[in-house]
């Protein structure tokens, strides 16, 4: 379904946060976690952005980087210290099995997430952790399903906003617990 446009750039995010009543996701659950990054805000940011120049889209997920440790350490056993601003070659397994099973990314009805995927690079700044990845794509009319769940497992208060440009349209979605799915159909 196709949704009204937005600004561009971070002023977006910020009015689909008001406007959706994200404002009042203050975390009754100040327990969890341990980081010296106390937020009472779960939320990520995720840009999907079409680049027809280089044939694909690049995508970017903007995940606080405590709370990121915490869910891998709670779900796989790995005590990655991404906070700490550790990184090793080995780690992107682990962080790319997460992302694959809470992020799909599915055109005309073929999820080929992991095999399109392709990490380009990360880094960690303003207390979260920036992951960027590239989507090879050369089409035109599509129908585009998003699939976000990211780190509803560990906070059930966790809002995860996106912004999706393709071609002359920007749109913005929120997903949470409730709402994990999101189609769009331009044609």
């Amino acid at each position: 379904m196709k949704r009204g446009k937005f600004v561009a750039g971070f002023s977006a995010l910020v009015i689909l946060f008001w406007i959706t009543g994200a404002t009042n996701i203050v975390s009754a659950r100040s327990d969890i976690g341990s980081s010296q990054f106390k937020h009472p805000v779960h939320v990520s940011f995720t840009t999907i952005e079409y680049f027809e120049d280089e044939g694909g889209f690049r995508i970017l997920f903007k995940i606080f980087v405590d709370d990121f440790d915490l869910i891998l350490k709670t779900k796989y056993g790995k005590d990655l210290k991404l906070s700490e601003g550790r990184w090793e070659k080995n780690y992107l397994k682990t962080i790319n099995n997460y992302i694959f099973e809470h992020f799909k990314f599915i055109i005309d009805g073929k999820d080929k997430t992991v095999k399109q995927l392709n990490y380009s690079k990360h880094e960690v700044k303003e207390q979260a952790l920036w992951i960027y990845y590239n989507y090879k794509y050369n089409g035109n009319d599509a129908k585009f399903d998003i699939y976000n769940s990211l780190m509803t497992d560990l906070y059930p208060d966790q809002n995860n906003l996106l912004i999706f440009t393709f071609k002359k349209e920007q749109l913005a979605f929120k997903f949470n617990v409730n709402k994990t799915k999101e189609e769009i159909s331009f044609q």
